[in-house]
């Protein structure tokens, strides 16, 4: 495996590269290619204006070998293709009220999910959107 990252002034990025070998599995029929690989790559940037505010926005990709007994097609999370391919973006905006208090807000947004942007699982009914999230949340340090 093989991680480069780079930070800089309100920003990140990283790009995760793995090369699996899964004898085990395609002897026990959970794989059908014995040589996979799976990267992922991820980047993001922040405007904190000052220490009570913070936005960011950020894009994921994920890519990987196509094997249809590893990535199974079932219902919800399956995968129609086989694929691991996924994107999207996220964007969050925080508060922090006191300095042990943070409140914030985040939405994830895929444009594809296991290899496509529709219909992407057995059932032909779901859409990678259908997989957007919003989270409100508050975190306490002590």
């Amino acid at each position: 495996m093989r991680e480069r990252t780079t930070r800089g002034r309100g920003s990140s990025a990283s790009y995760v590269h793995e090369q699996q070998l899964l004898d085990a599995f395609v002897s026990k029929g959970s794989a059908t290619n014995a040589k996979q690989t799976l990267s992922t790559a991820r980047a993001s940037v922040a405007y904190v204006p000052n220490l009570r505010y913070t936005m960011s926005l950020g894009y994921f990709e994920t890519a990987g070998t196509t094997d249809a007994l590893l990535y199974p097609s079932e219902p919800i999370t399956g995968s129609a293709t086989g694929s691991p391919n996924s994107a999207g973006g996220i964007g969050e905006l925080n508060f922090n009220p006191w300095q042990n208090t943070r409140l914030g807000l985040q939405h994830v947004g895929y444009s594809k999910f296991n290899g496509r942007s529709s219909a992407y699982d057995v059932a032909g009914g779901r859409n990678a959107s259908h997989n957007n999230t919003l989270f409100l949340y508050v975190w306490l340090a002590f």
